[in-house]
């Protein structure tokens, strides 16, 4: 038997704007800086990737957790 699947995002709000069904809520040329994401059949989440001034990538957060990238890991350890 085939099913169909709809996936709704939550109601995102943003100050005072609202964003519903929107998974992306900001995007900058091709970089997502503020989306909403679901893994693992699990709950949906935020995602923003974190810069330094000088537009080095240093981690995304996820969630409530950070993850680091090797550059940033050298920021932050050195």
């Amino acid at each position: 038997m085939e099913s169909l699947t709809f996936q709704n995002f939550p109601v995102v709000r943003l100050a005072t704007n609202t964003f519903i069904n929107v998974p992306v809520v900001l995007k900058y040329e091709d970089l997502n800086l503020i989306e909403i994401i679901k893994e693992l059949g699990l709950d949906f989440e935020l995602q923003v990737p974190i810069f330094h001034a000088d537009g080095t990538y240093l981690a995304k957060v996820k969630g409530n957790r950070i993850f680091p990238t090797e550059a940033g890991k050298k920021d932050l350890f050195s």
